[in-house]
């Protein structure tokens, strides 16, 4: 059974491999050179290229130390890998890749730093905005107040001109009954 299970993940291993190739070759074209670090980054995760370049690693390493050395396929190896794709490639890409995703938290975090700033630029204005206007709200209180103040102390009571009104009206009156009387 011990010898079942080995060729079982013999096979599978094998077709990983195998499988690996289409992976990498659609990866490797959907990877532009023009495209932003952040479209690169997330070709590696809808392919899960992190992941699969792993496991292509551990399958490779997994054939050669049960003795099978992955070569071409061949008219009678049935063990045998097609396309095979080197090792050193699949570790340069893999740096590659962890080179890009570091570039693109750097980024990341650039931008939300940057976002951050402004919203926090934007808060200062704000209140300095309001503070202007309720200083500015206080000095036409102030002046208000003053005013009132003077007139006050001039001997203009806020009732002044209602106080001046009812004295004329006596007078008016006063005169249209005087008028009517005939004096």
């Amino acid at each position: 059974m011990n010898v079942e299970i080995n060729k079982n993940n013999l096979a599978e291993a094998q077709e990983r491999v195998q499988n690996f190739k289409k992976t990498y070759d659609a990866f490797h074209n959907a990877i532009d050179d023009d495209a932003s670090t952040f479209e690169k980054i997330k070709t590696v995760r809808e392919y899960d290229f992190h992941r699969k370049s792993q496991q292509y690693i551990a399958d490779l390493d997994f054939l050669i130390e049960n003795g099978i050395t992955p070569k071409p396929k061949g008219i009678l190896g049935t063990l045998r890998v097609s396309q095979l794709i080197k090792k050193d490639d699949v570790l340069n890409d893999l740096s590659v890749m962890i080179y890009l995703s570091e570039s693109y938290s750097k980024e990341k975090k650039e931008r939300k730093e940057k976002i951050e700033n402004d919203r926090k630029a934007q808060e200062k204005s704000q209140q300095e905005e309001a503070d202007r206007s309720a200083k500015s709200q206080q000095d036409i209180l102030d002046y208000q107040n003053r005013v009132q103040k003077l007139a006050k102390n001039a001997g203009y009571a806020n009732d002044f001109f209602s106080e001046k009104f009812k004295f004329y009206s006596f007078y008016t009156n006063t005169y249209d009954i005087f008028s009517e009387l005939g004096a």
